[in-house]
């Protein structure tokens, strides 16, 4: 069956193209005079390296993939990789790119081989750990959330809302947090095999979030909160949980790596 992850959207979501625009515009200004990007304040815990989410292949990855690479597949319906969907995982039989239509032999985790574009697969940061993904819609937000997941991971999402996205990754374990009530409700119903915790990380330091490493945090405190309370955030994910990835959905930290040039 497909891999869906496109769903309808949530609560927390701004969804109108003629807000993108207007709020693109407000990121600009809310990090015009000063930005930063939060790193461990443990002297003995490795700094983080941020990326946009369009820049990981680029960053991280070649044309070329080393053969045993794990990959996500792409149908090669729809325009951009943000708008196809993601098919399976797989494993790159032969990192070699054949043929005028530049194709890699990949193999299913039932066994089969077939060979795909190039453009249609997806490298996954498998080995790569101290990296945080920042990006200001929930589509791509999502995508590099499930995409950069690994079975033997814990995922831990923090701004749940109502669960889409701590449901739709592949991990040893998915748990949600988040502070509304009504959404913990909704989530817990609809996603029985997730954990979901009603809560707010700011104000219950204590709460009883049982996760292990290695593990991936993806944090949706409103992709609209403004800068300070985004830096917060991950300033306590870095210092309290040291996660392999964080994910970020944040317009206004994407804004201010754009105006920047970082990542």
């Amino acid at each position: 069956p497909i891999y869906q992850t496109t769903t309808r959207m949530s609560s927390n979501e701004v969804n109108d193209d003629d807000e993108r625009g207007e709020m693109t515009s407000a990121a600009s200004d809310n990090t015009a005079e000063s930005f930063s990007l939060p790193q461990p304040q443990q002297a003995d815990v490795d700094r983080y390296e941020y990326c946009r989410w369009e820049k990981v292949e680029e960053t991280y990855f070649s044309q070329q993939l080393e053969p045993g690479a794990l990959v996500w597949v792409m149908l090669s319906k729809g325009k951009g990789t943000s708008s196809r969907q993601l098919f399976s995982r797989a494993r790159v039989e032969t990192g070699k790119v054949e043929g005028e239509d530049q194709r890699v032999v990949v193999r299913y985790p039932k066994g089969s081989t077939y060979r795909v574009r190039r453009s249609n697969l997806l490298p996954v940061l498998e080995h790569n750990s101290n990296i945080v993904l920042v990006a200001s819609e929930t589509t791509d937000y999502r995508r590099c959330a499930i995409v950069h997941t690994r079975d033997e991971d814990d995922f831990l999402e923090i701004g749940c809302d109502f669960g889409i996205t701590t449901d739709s990754v592949r991990a040893k374990k998915r748990i949600g947090v988040d502070k509304s009530e009504e959404s913990i409700k909704a989530a817990k119903d609809k996603y029985p095999d997730c954990e979901f915790l009603l809560g707010d990380i700011f104000e219950d330091a204590d709460m009883p979030i049982s996760i292990a490493s290695p593990m991936v945090i993806a944090m949706d405190i409103n992709g609209n909160r403004d800068l300070p309370a985004v830096q917060k955030c991950l300033q306590l994910i870095m210092d309290r949980w040291h996660p392999r990835i964080v994910v970020v959905k944040s317009r206004f930290m994407y804004a201010g790596m754009v105006k920047n040039n970082l990542g």
